[in-house]
């Protein structure tokens, strides 16, 4: 199983890469801005990345996460480098077809002002119950 995880691992981080219900602190080493890397199949990576003291993976910034970001350091990504960041695995309730999504999720520090658009793609900090997961659809419907 091992040979099997250690083959398909990615470069970057990712939902079960964190412990459930754990958060990590972890300082900012450096930032790539967005458009300057490329994936294993050669393709440009739009979004910024962050790479970390300590720690082996890097992290693809999607909107979202970058938008906590900003309001816990600032726009300014020269300026990321040194500060801490606390992240966690969330879930979604449903992403690309499918139910409890894991994901990485920035999680600001108390009292930290962030706009309604980013806190509804915060997602859960455990997974989605059947039942949570039906009433969520059905208020989609609606």
């Amino acid at each position: 199983m091992t040979a099997m995880r250690e083959r398909y691992e990615g470069n970057f981080l990712e939902g079960l890469d964190i412990e459930e219900g754990k958060t990590v602190t972890l300082t900012v080493k450096a930032v790539a801005p967005a458009g300057t890397e490329k994936d294993a199949r050669k393709q440009i990576i739009k979004d910024a990345i962050v790479s970390f003291e300590k720690a082996g993976k890097r992290f693809i910034l999607n909107k979202t996460n970058w938008k906590v970001i900003c309001a816990v350091i600032g726009k300014d990504e020269s300026q990321w480098t040194g500060q801490q960041i606390t992240i966690q695995r969330r879930y979604l309730s449903s992403f690309l077809g499918h139910e409890n999504v894991p994901c990485v999720r920035v999680i600001p520090p108390r009292g930290t002002p962030i706009s309604m658009s980013v806190h509804a793609w915060m997602g859960a900090a455990t997974p989605y119950t059947d039942d949570e997961l039906k009433e969520l659809k059905t208020k989609r419907r609606r």
